[in-house]
């Protein structure tokens, strides 16, 4: 759970892109929550993700975490545009931006 969710001004966000793979998507957004909620409590963030085509399954994923942007692809349409997505669209409201790949997991 996030504290501040929805944020309405975020300094950062956090910005997920995937295809296929979403179960490590999932453990890499849990990880990430895990880390701001307990390191970084006074920092207001939001959590963006674009997803190429990973089926129905992402609606899922979109159900479980707090997210407050997203774009559900029914294509692939590449690493190129996912990040424009991201990073002037979907991200375009925080001041900083994190990008992450679904495959990345810390503790």
């Amino acid at each position: 759970e996030r504290a501040g969710f929805p944020v309405a001004y975020p300094i950062l966000c956090a910005a997920f892109m995937s295809c296929g793979r979403l179960g490590l998507l999932r453990r890499g957004m849990s990880a990430l929550t895990r880390h701001m909620e307990s390191h970084e409590p006074t920092i207001p963030y939001e959590i963006a993700w674009v997803d190429n085509n990973s089926g129905a399954e992402a609606l899922d994923v979109y159900r479980e975490f707090q997210i407050e942007r997203v774009s559900l692809y029914r294509a692939n349409y590449g690493a190129t545009h996912g990040m424009n997505s991201l990073l002037f669209g979907l991200c375009s409201r925080s001041r900083y931006a994190l990008t992450l790949e679904e495959d990345w997991e810390w503790d």
